[in-house]
C-alpha cells in the first residue's frame, strides 16, 4: 500500500514538473515570434490561460507569471489593442525589477507600462515608466527599442510643451535610427527635432529639417513622411510670407492624406487662400476642419481662423461666437498641460540617476579597498612567512655552522693555528703553500655545508675570501691568519672589505666580519 501511494505521489511531481516546464518552454517560443507574428502570439496566450484556469491544480510560477504578463501586454500593444489596465503588466514590473533578474524583461516591462500609462492617458507615468525602460535597452545596446522608448518620452515631454527637453529625446531617438540604418525610423524623430525647433522660434533651422525630412521621405516612397513634411512646410512658408507655396504644400498634403487625416491639410489650405486674400476659398475649406475633429489644438487653431475671417468680413457676431468657443477649447487644452509636474518626473528620474551612480562608485571604491585590504593581508602573512621560513633557514644553519666549529675544535689544526694566536712572540714564519693548501681543504671538508651554502648566495666569493671568513669566525686574529694563508695582513684586511660588500645578513652577524 505504501509503494502504491509513494508512486502516485512520484507521478503527480513528474506531471505537474513536466507541466511547469511546458509552460515555460511554451512561453520562451512565444517570445522568439511575437514581433513578427503578434496576432498569433496574443492567441497562443489566450489560450494558454484558458487551459490552465481549467486545471486548478497547475499554476503558473512567479517568473512564468510575470513572462506572461510582458509577453501579453507586448502582443496586445503590437496588435493595436488599447490597455484598460495596469495592474497586470505591474506584477511584471514588480518581478524583474529585483536584482539578478532578467536585464532584457525589465527593461521591457518598464516599457510596456509605458504603453499602457499611454493608453490610460497619463502622460506622467507613462515618461516615469519609459524614462528607465530607454537607459536599460541603452545597456543592453538594443538601439530599436530605446529609440522607441526615447520616441514615446519626446512625444509625451511635446505635449506637456517642454520643447527643449522633448528635443533631446527625439535626437537620441534619431541617433538610434542613424546607427541601426533605419531611413524609415529616421522619419518620426526627425520630424519631432524640426518641430520642436518650430515651437521655440527657430524658423529656419526647423525649415532646413522639413526639407530634409521631405527629401528622406519622397527617396524611401513613404506618403506619411511626405505628408507630415509638406504639413509643416506650408505653415513655416506662409509666416515667412509665400502663400503661394504654402498652397502647394497643403494641397500636396491633401492629396497623401485620407480620411480625417485630410482635416489638417484643409486647415493648411484655409489659411493659405486667406493669406493670398481668397476669403471664400479659405472659408470653404476652415469650415470642413470645423467641429470635425477630436485633435483640440487643430479645432482651436480653425476656429480663430474662422473668428479672424469673420471680422474682416463684418459678421462680428459670429466672430465672438467662435472666440469664445476657442477661448473654451485654449482653457481646456491649458487645463491638460502641466509643465512643472513634467519637469518634477525628470528631475527625479535623474536624481534617482545620480544617486544609483554614486552608488555605483562608492560600491566600486568599497570593492578596490577590500581588495587591497585583502592584497595587503596577504603581502602581511607572505611577508611574515617568508620571515619565518628565513627564520628557520638562519637557526638551521646557525646550528649547522656551530657543529663544523665544534669538529674543527677537535682537529690536530685547531690546537697549532690555537698555539699561534695566543703566543706573545710574533717569531713565527709564515706556511708553506702546500701547508696552506692542506689547511684550506681540511676547513672546506669540515665546513662544506656552510661552503655550499655561502657560494649559493653568493656565487662570486673566492676561496681566499672564504678561507678568511672561516678563520674570522673560528675567533683566530690577523696574525694568525697571514701565518697560515701566507698573505699580508693588508690582504687579510681587503679580504674583510670584499666579504662585507658581498655578503648580506645574517651571515654578516653570524661571521662576526
Amino acid at each position: 500500500m505504501k509503494r502504491v501511494v509513494f508512486l502516485l505521489f512520484a507521478l503527480l511531481l513528474t506531471t505537474s514538473v513536466a507541466t511547469a516546464s511546458d509552460v515555460h518552454r511554451q512561453l520562451n517560443e512565444i517570445r522568439t515570434y511575437i514581433n513578427t507574428d503578434p496576432a498569433r502570439a496574443l492567441e497562443e496566450l489566450e489560450q494558454m490561460d484558458v487551459a490552465l484556469q481549467s486545471h486548478s491544480s497547475h499554476r503558473k510560477s512567479k517568473k512564468e507569471a510575470a513572462l506572461y504578463a510582458v509577453l501579453y501586454t507586448q502582443a496586445q500593444d503590437k496588435c493595436l489593442i488599447p490597455h484598460a489596465s495596469d495592474s497586470l503588466i505591474l506584477s511584471a514590473v514588480d518581478y524583474y525589477s529585483h536584482r539578478g533578474r532578467d536585464k532584457e524583461l525589465r527593461a521591457l516591462s518598464q516599457f510596456y507600462l509605458g504603453s499602457v500609462c499611454r493608453d490610460l492617458g497619463d502622460d506622467f507615468r507613462a515618461v516615469e515608466a519609459y524614462l528607465p525602460a530607454a537607459d536599460g535597452f541603452r545597456e543592453l545596446s538594443d538601439h530599436v527599442m530605446e529609440r522607441r522608448a526615447s520616441q514615446n518620452i519626446a512625444d509625451h515631454l511635446f505635449n506637456q510643451h517642454l520643447f527643449a527637453e522633448s528635443r533631446e529625446w527625439y535626437r537620441r531617438a534619431y541617433d538610434c535610427a542613424v546607427f541601426t540604418r533605419d531611413s524609415l525610423r529616421m522619419i518620426m524623430p526627425l520630424e519631432g527635432i524640426a518641430k520642436c525647433q518650430m515651437a521655440d522660434g527657430e524658423w529656419d533651422a526647423s525649415y532646413d529639417n522639413y526639407v530634409t525630412l521631405l527629401a528622406l521621405s519622397r527617396a524611401i516612397d513613404n506618403p506619411i513622411g511626405t505628408a507630415l513634411a509638406a504639413e509643416q512646410l506650408s505653415i513655416i512658408t506662409r509666416r515667412k510670407g509665400n502663400a503661394a507655396d504654402a498652397l502647394a504644400y497643403a494641397s500636396l498634403a491633401e492629396s497623401l492624406r485620407t480620411g480625417d487625416d485630410k482635416l489638417f491639410p484643409y486647415y493648411l489650405k484655409g489659411q493659405a487662400y486667406k493669406a493670398l486674400g481668397q476669403p471664400d476659398s479659405a472659408l470653404l475649406y476652415l469650415n470642413r476642419c470645423y467641429g470635425q475633429t477630436d485633435n483640440l489644438y487643430l479645432e482651436a487653431s480653425a476656429t480663430s481662423a474662422l473668428a479672424s475671417l469673420d471680422s474682416l468680413s463684418g459678421q462680428f457676431e459670429s466672430a465672438y461666437g467662435h472666440m469664445q468657443y476657442y477661448a473654451s477649447l485654449k482653457e481646456t487644452i491649458d487645463g491638460s498641460v502641466d509643465r512643472v509636474r513634467m519637469s518634477n518626473v525628470l528631475h527625479r528620474y535623474e536624481l534617482s540617476q545620480e544617486r544609483r551612480q554614486t552608488t555605483r562608485h562608492y560600491t566600486i571604491l568599497l570593492y578596490w579597498l577590500l581588495f587591497c585590504f585583502a592584497l595587503v593581508c596577504f603581502r602581511y602573512r607572505w611577508l611574515k612567512q617568508h620571515a619565518r621560513k628565513n627564520d628557520n633557514s638562519t637557526l638551521h644553519f646557525e646550528e649547522q655552522l656551530g657543529a663544523c666549529i665544534n669538529q674543527f675544535m677537535q682537529s690536530p689544526w685547531n690546537n697549532e693555528l690555537s698555539a699561534i694566536h695566543l703566543s706573545r712572540t710574533r717569531g713565527f714564519d709564515a706556511f708553506p703553500s702546500e701547508r696552506t693548501a692542506n689547511l684550506q681543504m681540511e676547513l672546506f671538508r669540515i665546513f662544506r655545508p656552510i661552503v655550499d651554502e655561502l657560494r649559493q648566495q653568493s656565487p662570486t666569493l673566492s676561496d681566499s675570501e672564504l678561507t678568511c671568513l672561516l678563520l674570522c669566525r673560528l675567533g683566530f686574529s690577523t696574525y694568525t691568519q697571514t701565518i697560515c694563508t701566507g698573505v699580508t695582513d693588508t690582504t687579510i684586511r681587503s679580504h674583510k672589505h670584499r666579504l662585507r660588500a658581498k655578503l648580506a645578513e645574517p651571515y654578516l652577524s653570524l661571521f662576526k666580519i
